[in-house]
């Protein structure tokens, strides 16, 4: 009787294992494909593919905005144009305000953060898919030299 009760409880056990097991294997695959999908979806450069013109149009119109609202945010000073003698008709703006190029140098360096953090994001990735796909074909080679051995 108690062999019996010993011998249930094991199967019902080792089965318990098996579907755990089973479960694990299930939900990381879930949690890999999951996270392939991620970042796909959130590629920078697939997404710039895809979507290059609308991006374009979209940068151009934010720049013309901020050009139209800077320039319409300037005070007039009428009384240093009345006051100088016009000799040659000159150009309203010889030089880009200061606010412009504060805007632009923070676009720049913005954009050259996201390239580097992009590009050393892309490099540990290879960097990590060559040493996996290295480790992958030594594992092979160590098994095949340890059972010729035996």
């Amino acid at each position: 009787m108690k062999s019996d009760f010993d011998a249930d409880i094991a199967m019902r056990r080792a089965r318990l294992e098996r579907l755990v097991a089973v479960r694990e294997e299930a939900i990381i695959e879930r949690l890999e494909a999951l996270k392939a999908e991620i970042d796909t979806r959130l590629d920078i450069e697939n997404i710039v593919r895809r979507y290059a013109l609308p991006i374009a149009g979209a940068a151009l119109l934010a720049w013309f905005l901020l050009g139209r609202g800077v320039a319409n945010a300037r005070p007039v000073r009428r009384e240093a144009i009345q006051a100088k003698p016009q000799l040659a008709p000159q150009n309203k703006n010889t030089r880009p305000p200061k606010f412009l190029n504060q805007v632009a140098q923070a676009v720049l360096d913005s954009a050259k953060s996201l390239a580097l953090n992009y590009a050393s994001d892309f490099a540990a990735r290879k960097l990590q898919e060559w040493l996996n796909s290295s480790s992958a074909q030594k594992a092979p080679q160590t098994n095949a030299l340890s059972e010729q051995s035996h």
